[in-house]
């Protein structure tokens, strides 16, 4: 009887904490979207590139959504870093337009400090994606290093872990591009 309610009441309470694949979607034109799907807050920190202004950092609820203007930067894309409340290691996310493409790319470099344990990471699985026809970045634990990066050359992978996105996807108007990320 005891282990029947355990299995009643502990497994789906250790459902809601598997690692699960996100899909994104949603992408809205001319903005990056972050989307937090965890059950706890996060805290975000947005770094433009030169020539280019963000929208404040902020606590991102559970279930809610923090969006900033996406940019053509003189001086570099901009890098959203992620916290989880007591790490201090942040998760990274960047984005940008150069050159009539969309750029972006997941960085897991600074959480988990030259080891492979994503633990220290804000979240258990993400994604990101450009508009429809564009890469589309997912993943969850140890196959991150192989979606995002986790060292600055990206070394052990086959190819950079960085999309681009422009006329060869069908878009050929900057301000259609969007980028959205999910988390958790």
């Amino acid at each position: 009887m005891v282990s029947s309610i355990f299995t009643l009441l502990a497994l789906p309470a250790l459902a809601l904490c598997a690692p699960a694949t996100l899909v994104p979607r949603g992408v809205q034109a001319g903005k990056a979207s972050f989307r937090n799907n965890c059950p706890y807050s996060v805290k975000v920190e947005a770094f433009p590139g030169s020539g280019c202004s963000s929208n404040p950092g902020a606590t991102v609820a559970s279930g809610s959504t923090w969006s900033d203007k996406l940019q053509d930067c003189s001086g570099g894309n901009t890098a959203l870093k992620v916290y989880e409340d007591g790490k201090s290691k942040p998760m990274q996310f960047e984005y940008g337009i150069s050159g009539g493409m969309l750029w972006y790319d997941m960085s897991f470099i600074d959480c988990i400090s030259g080891s492979s344990d994503m633990s220290e990471c804000a979240g258990t699985a993400w994604a990101m994606k450009g508009n429809d026809n564009c890469k589309a970045w997912q993943c969850n634990g140890p196959n991150c290093c192989e979606q995002g990066y986790c060292d600055p050359y990206a070394t052990n992978m086959a190819e950079e872990p960085t999309a681009g996105c422009g006329a060869a996807e069908g878009i050929t108007d900057s301000s259609q591009f969007g980028v959205v990320i999910d988390l958790c």
